[in-house]
């Protein structure tokens, strides 16, 4: 079925756009554009939906209760992950669930359509669909700290989980050409990108693994050059948080 309407503010994910263009869509796929004259919605905005590439969907419910200053500028990083545990000790499997649902439904308001969700509490496929369930593409990882997870799982970070764990399963997500992801170069000098590339240094030419390739560095606040060009040249993606990058300063 093909639909037109004609907007005239509007962001193709680049740069913004104040002439009025008609937008032809079939079958839910944008078709044709062109210039038009008369605009139906002079005061709406069109733009793409959003990708969420990194979020803990778990934890939603804790919007507005942990210290909003973290780092070089507040609380310091591990004070402020104990001030986080302490509010989740005396969670339920159901308030993770609820929290989670609560998630889903923040990032379908806000018009989010794909999530790379990672946690640890293994709610996803235990947890009741919520109202935006069949309207987001969720991408649902195990995230391992201390202990091993099912596949697929990603790591949290070099800090927080033991070596081999880290390994194993960035590796077993390359053999399965799975994006993987973890926190790197976050905080200070214990996250350094090069200290994780140094994990896999006895690993080239075994079992055809060429280097680490083809997954997503999270926050990535104190990358250097080197890092972001081996990054580059072997598809791994920053996925920068704007506000984690203000709180350290």
């Amino acid at each position: 079925m093909l639909q037109k309407f004609v907007m005239q503010n509007h962001f193709d994910g680049f740069r913004h756009h104040s002439e009025s263009v008609e937008v032809s869509v079939e079958n839910g796929v944008i078709v044709e554009l062109k210039a038009k004259g008369e605009c139906e919605f002079p005061n709406e905005y069109w733009l793409p939906e959003f990708v969420n590439a990194h979020c803990h969907l778990e934890l939603s419910n804790l919007a507005g209760l942990l210290p909003k200053s973290i780092g070089r500028v507040g609380l310091p990083f591990f004070d402020w992950l104990a001030e986080m545990r302490k509010l989740v000790a005396d969670w339920t499997k159901e308030d993770y669930r609820a929290s989670y649902r609560a998630g889903l439904d923040l990032a379908k308001k806000a018009g989010t359509a794909v999530i790379y969700d990672v946690g640890n509490q293994q709610v996803e496929t235990q947890t009741p669909p919520s109202s935006a369930a069949n309207d987001i593409k969720l991408f649902a990882m195990n995230e391992v700290i201390k202990l091993p997870l099912p596949f697929p799982c990603v790591p949290h970070s070099i800090y927080a989980t033991p070596t081999e764990l880290v390994k194993d399963s960035i590796l077993r997500c390359i053999k399965a050409e799975i994006v993987w992801s973890i926190h790197l170069a976050e905080f200070d000098e214990r996250d350094k990108f090069s200290d994780f590339l140094k994990i896999f240094e006895n690993e080239k030419g075994q079992n055809g693994f060429e280097g680490v390739k083809n997954g997503f560095v999270i926050h990535g606040n104190f990358l250097t050059e080197k890092d972001l060009t081996y990054m580059s040249k072997n598809n791994i993606a920053l996925v920068h948080c704007p506000q984690s990058h203000e709180w350290f300063g």
